[in-house]
């Protein structure tokens, strides 16, 4: 009796496991866009997806769907009406957003991204100089479809760009004084490059820096390891001809940053150690002698000291704070709020020190 009254309870449930089992998705009959796009059309907004269709021997086919709409909210639901198969965005690489809508304001599709919990942290976000969905054009001759999340990426892992993804980008834009940026894409001679960031100012684009410019902020926000960047030269360490720079890579870098709040307005001290290699130099026997190595550290740090501080008084007459200086003098003083510290920032003293350690074999004791 015991045997038979088991026999029938495997049979009952054996038939009822099938509904239990969640409905799965056959990869087949998904779209999987890489990139979305998404653009001003005077007073609409354009979105564009790029669809990468895998072929046999490493090819990739593309598929671009597009779509207008009066509201920023319902792209991909109108992008998703004009595709055969459902549209799932969870395997997005890269957000990229027209230069007219970043500098209209982005924050309704950050908010879009926060509330989708199928949109990946690392998601890489970028700004385009006219309209993003020129640059999918490209991404599709390129045949790679991550080709702008990994250019980001390799930018930040080789240290001349900062730490960026969708999560980094809504903790600065979320948080009290601090300012978000994003990579800044450019066309050049049909290809696509980045050309250094674009700064906001809470959900609106401002302004650009170059890629020298990145390189620093990268400096000024955390410990760097690597890098390369290009500094002028002594006069001993320059050959005759036009070359007047040499080109160093970081080995790594220590920034700390002192804030007093006593008088008004606040005042940051920020000093950073760097220890550097030689790449690249005109004369190479300078770096036999000590008293010559000696003095080419000492131009290096002027050098880094006079260009960081050029780079935060631009920040501070742009009123845009990537650096976190007023998140800095917040956490000093509990009793400023948002719009006092906005009033505040321009008006923040800051004195640069920099102390340059060039690490090179062959240097004499």
């Amino acid at each position: 009796m015991a045997k038979t009254t088991f026999i029938i309870l495997m049979i009952v449930l054996s038939t009822c496991l099938p509904g239990c089992i969640p409905k799965q998705k056959v990869v087949d009959d998904i779209e999987l866009p890489q990139i979305l796009s998404i653009d001003m059309d005077g007073k609409s907004y354009k979105g564009a997806v790029l669809i990468p269709r895998y072929k046999a021997m490493g090819d990739t086919e593309f598929k671009l769907i597009d779509t207008v709409s009066s509201s920023n909210y319902d792209l991909i639901p109108r992008i998703n009406r004009r595709s055969k198969h459902q549209v799932e965005i969870g395997q997005l690489g890269m957000v990229l957003l027209g230069n007219d809508y970043s500098e209209k304001g982005i924050g309704d599709q950050l908010q879009s991204l926060t509330r989708d919990p199928k949109i990946p942290s690392m998601l890489q976000l970028g700004v385009a100089e006219g309209n993003a969905a020129e640059l999918l054009d490209i991404i599709q001759k390129s045949g790679e479809p991550f080709f702008l999340s990994y250019m980001v990426e390799q930018n930040i892992k080789s240290g001349n760009l900062p730490m960026m993804n969708l999560h980094e980008t809504l903790f600065n834009y979320y948080g009290e004084g601090r300012d978000m940026f994003l990579p800044f894409f450019k066309q050049e001679q049909g290809e696509v490059k980045i050309d250094g960031l674009a700064l906001f100012k809470k959900d609106k684009k401002i302004i650009n820096i170059n890629n020298e410019e990145a390189f620093l902020l990268n400096l000024l926000l955390k410990n760097a390891k690597i890098g390369s960047y290009m500094v002028p030269g002594t006069e001993e360490s320059l050959n005759e001809g036009p070359e007047k720079q040499i080109l160093i890579h970081i080995n790594k870098s220590k920034v700390s940053m002192n804030v007093k709040i006593e008088e008004f307005p606040p005042s940051i001290s920020i000093h950073l150690e760097i220890n550097v290699k030689v790449e690249e130099i005109p004369n190479i026997a300078v770096l036999k002698s000590k008293d010559k190595v000696t003095k080419l550290e000492e131009k290096m740090g002027d050098h880094f000291e006079k260009e960081i501080q050029k780079l935060i008084s631009f920040f501070q007459e742009n009123n845009v704070d990537p650096v976190g200086f007023g998140d800095l003098v917040r956490h000093k003083s509990k009793n400023l709020n948002s719009k006092e510290l906005s009033e505040m920032y321009p008006e923040i003293n800051t004195h640069v020190s920099v102390n340059v350690t060039i690490n090179q074999s062959g240097t004499t004791e």
